[in-house]
Order: structure tokens, then sequence, then C-alpha cells
């Protein structure tokens, strides 16, 4: 029965199950006018899955959907939209190749009274939402000329053009910078301000704490819990996700003895300043500061990706000469880089080839006939080892979560026995757990010997992960951290040009 205080959304008892799969299990969410709802949980929580359901993409096993008061089953997501439902994916549903204009009112033209498309509205239409996002661009534009927070808000600018009164964003960080989140934030708080209710789905809590009103936790297809996002924390929030306190997420400080020095860079310089450190067998040397800091420059200079104008890399001692990333696989270097999409995965092809890629030459005898029974049997050894959950070794590197293909990845370089690996933001993109599992995986790495240079932006992360923290400020190392300095608030201190 419709009421005033109905809420806007009411998801009861929602089950779900695919073969093989019980992906909900009697789950409700509610949600009301002028609010933010954050949902959080690590990668098969169910998150996607519910939201899914709402957006007629899945239908339910067993459950209601009220909307507005009202029960209601959506046969497909042109119902849902229709209704004023809209969903902005992490995978942009764009058409390239048409106007923006064309987009936003894409399956239902604004029309002459003869039946034909009227452009001249449509334009003034698109014109007249766009300047509400905070977008000054012309809306005749092919939707391919635009970066991806433009795109993003093209998608945004569908649903006000439905005139939706629910919008859900799933990930809608993952490709953006600082600047473009914050105005996707304030697009957010607008929409707020004029009764939209508003889903927020993300792996990054810190944006929860500042866009969300309420927070739902999901684990394994139950609700853990909801929260008022102003009464709890970080903390609870993550042991809630993972089932386990926080004390138990980040590995344990191992105080271990040092080994040799692997690498020494002297005076390193390309487009940024000159760089000098030095990395230990065993030790996790963190590299911090802020976007346009120069760190991953530096390390696609370490793995050869970029020339260098001068400068020295000792490797064990010895002077090298890095000159490419197949000079630095083969002198033991691996590298994890922040894109592993676009610059590393080959993500069409399957686990097994992205694994063993590297290292291909051990399993071919004589040169040029690939050993598969050896190639397989050694790459399902890292499988277990890493617990990278995939179907088989068959399975296409592009359905994986962003935990398990940064598995595949480390798993290439172990494979290749590498003896200095670089992490360049290991774990941005992907759940709770996935990044627990990470940071153990880089302590087994410190207790064989490996030298490890991590880049993170994440400055707990590099607070309770690294032995020693570099900070970069503006293409120069401005400040080396240990011990009782290694402070979040110091590393920001430094890395904004701090003295």
């Amino acid at each position: 029965m419709k009421s005033q205080n109905s809420p806007l959304i009411f998801l009861s008892g929602i089950t779900k199950s695919f073969p093989g799969v019980q992906a909900l299990k009697a789950v409700d969410l509610f949600l009301h006018n002028s609010e933010v709802l954050g949902l959080v949980g690590e990668n098969g929580a169910g998150k996607s899955t519910l939201m899914k359901i709402l957006a007629g993409v899945h239908h339910k096993d067993e459950g209601h959907i009220y909307f507005h008061g009202e029960k209601i089953q959506f046969r497909n997501p042109y119902e849902a939209i229709k209704a004023g439902i809209s969903t902005v994916y992490q995978d942009l549903n764009l058409v390239e190749s048409m106007d923006i204009c064309e987009n936003i009112f894409l399956g239902h033209f604004l029309k002459t009274s003869f039946g034909l498309i009227d452009q001249k509205r449509l334009m003034a239409e698109s014109r007249k939402i766009l300047g509400k996002l905070g977008l000054d661009i012309d809306p005749s534009i092919p939707v391919s000329r635009l970066g991806v927070a433009q795109k993003q808000m093209v998608e945004i600018a569908k649903a006000l053009a439905v005139k939706a009164e629910v919008l859900i964003l799933d990930e809608p960080s993952a490709t953006l910078t600082e600047k473009e989140l914050k105005n996707l934030f304030e697009v957010i708080i607008d929409l707020k301000n004029e009764k939209m209710g508003i889903i927020y789905i993300s792996h990054q809590l810190d944006e929860i704490f500042q866009i969300s009103d309420r927070v739902e936790v999901l684990r394994d297809g139950h609700v853990v819990d909801v929260k008022e996002t102003s009464k709890t924390n970080r903390e609870e929030l993550i042991s809630l996700m993972i089932g386990k306190e926080l004390k138990d997420f980040y590995p344990g400080e191992q105080i271990l003895k040092k080994g040799k020095v692997i690498l020494r860079v002297e005076k390193l310089q390309g487009e940024e300043k000159e760089a000098s450190f030095v990395l230990k067998e065993g030790e996790i040397l963190g590299f911090a500061g802020l976007v346009g800091s120069g760190r991953t420059e530096l390390m696609r200079l370490l793995f050869g990706a970029d020339k260098k104008r001068s400068g020295k890399i000792f490797h064990r001692g010895k002077e090298v000469k890095i000159n490419s990333p197949k000079k630095a696989v083969k002198m033991g270097f691996g590298y994890l880089p922040e894109e592993r999409k676009t610059q590393a995965l080959l993500l069409e092809r399957d686990v097994k080839e992205n694994m063993t890629i590297a290292s291909i030459h051990r399993y071919c005898f004589p040169p040029g006939i690939i050993k598969r029974k050896k190639e397989e049997s050694e790459a399902r050894k890292f499988l277990q080892r890493l617990k990278i959950k995939i179907p088989g070794l068959w399975a296409k590197t592009k359905n994986l979560s962003g935990g398990n293909q940064q598995k595949v990845l480390l798993a290439r370089w172990l494979l290749s026995n590498s003896q200095l690996i670089i992490f360049d933001e290991p774990t941005r993109g992907i759940d709770i757990g996935a990044k627990s599992e990470i940071y153990r995986l880089l302590q087994d790495l410190k207790e064989k010997k490996k030298g490890i240079i991590l880049v993170s932006s994440d400055l707990e992360e590099v607070v309770h992960v690294c032995d020693r923290v570099i900070v970069m400020d503006r293409g120069e190392l401005v400040k080396v951290l240990e011990g009782k300095d290694k402070k979040p608030e110091k590393i920001m201190h430094f890395a904004t040009g701090g003295v």
C-alpha cells in the first residue's frame, strides 16, 4: 500500500541462483528520495546481481520489488528505464559513432508533429541537460571524442532525459581523476537535492564516506548490516565485509634481516628530476605521492619501458643497461603496471597464456615447439598457490575479477623466477578480500628475499605494508620515511610540498 513514508524503492527477500551458485539469499534493500545509499561488499558478494535484478537485466527467483509502494516486476531493462530507474555501469553503454544528443535520447527521440526527429529540440534539450551536469560541450559531436569522465556524464544525462527517479552508479570512479571525481560528487549532490534516489556501488570506502547517507554491506549473497554512514567507520565496514577484524586485514609487520642490495639507482633521469635510491633483498620499498608526482614514470624507466636521459642502474653491484622490457625480464625484473588491462594483460587470451608468456622459452624444446603439458602443469601450481578463483586455465582473462587478474600477473613473474618485482597500484579497483590476499602474497615474497617496489596512492596501504617509504613531489624524491616516521599525515605533508 502506497503511503507518504514509503521508500522510493523497497526490495524484499530477493533470492537468485545461477547454475552452481547461490548469488543472493533473501536480501532486503530500501532507498528513499533525496538519499545516497552506498552498497559495498567483496567481489561475488551479490551487489551487481542485486542491481541487475532491480534494473530488469536478471529475474529474481523469490522476493518482491516495490516502487513508490507498488509491487512491480520489470521484464527487461527498457521497462525499468521507462519506469524511472537508470543504471550507469562501469563499462559504459554508449554508441561511440553517434552524437552526444543522439545517445542522450536514444530510444525516445523527440519528434515533430509529422513524426520526424526534431533535431532542433534534440539539441536544445541536450544542451539544457548537459548544462545541468556542468558540461559545456557541443551535443552534436560524436561520443568517441569524449574522455571517460565526460562519457560518464552523458550516461547520467540519459537518466535525466527519461526523468529517472532512481540512479544506480556501479563503480563510477574506477577510471576518474581526483578532479573528475569531485565533479561527479557535485553532480550527485545536485541530483539528490532534486529528490533523486541514488545507489552508489564502490570498493573505495573513502568515497562511500564522502557521498553516502547510509551504507548496506553484502557478504556471500546476504545482507550483513545496514549503517548510517555518519555512525560507522572504515574499520567497522571492512570487518563486516570480510568477516574478520581489521587487525587481520593487513599482515603483521615482520622485521626481517635485510639481504644484500639488489638494486642501486644513481641520478636516474627521464622526463622527471634525478632519482637515487637502493633496494635490498627481502625489503618492500614504497613510493608515495600525488597523481602526477612521477612515480609511474620512474618505474617505467627502471623497467626499460621509457628511455632514460642520464643516470645509472646497478643490479647486484653491476651496472646494467636496461633499454627495453625484454632486457629487464631477462635480468629477473617483473612489473605489474597501474593499467593492467591495457599495458599487461592479453584480455582475449586464456589465463594459462597470460601466466606463461614471460617464461615461455622454458617450455620450448626444441626451440619453437612448446611442451604444453609442462606449461599447463607449472601454471596449475600457481592457480593453487595464489588461490586464483577461475573455472580453469582456459578461462578468458577479461572475464576475471580485478583481484584475480592481478594474481594472474603476479603468477607471470613468479613463473619467470623474477627476483625484483615492481607493483604499481596493485590493489586499485579490487575488493577488500582480494586486497588482503595481495598483502599476504607480498609478505611471502619478502620472506623469500625478493626485492619489492610498491607504488600506491593508498597511504594506509603504504604505511602498513612497506618497510620504507620514498615520498615524491613533482618528479622529485623529497623524503624517505621509516619506523615511527612512517605515518599517513607525514607522507601527505611531504607529498604536498611540505619541508
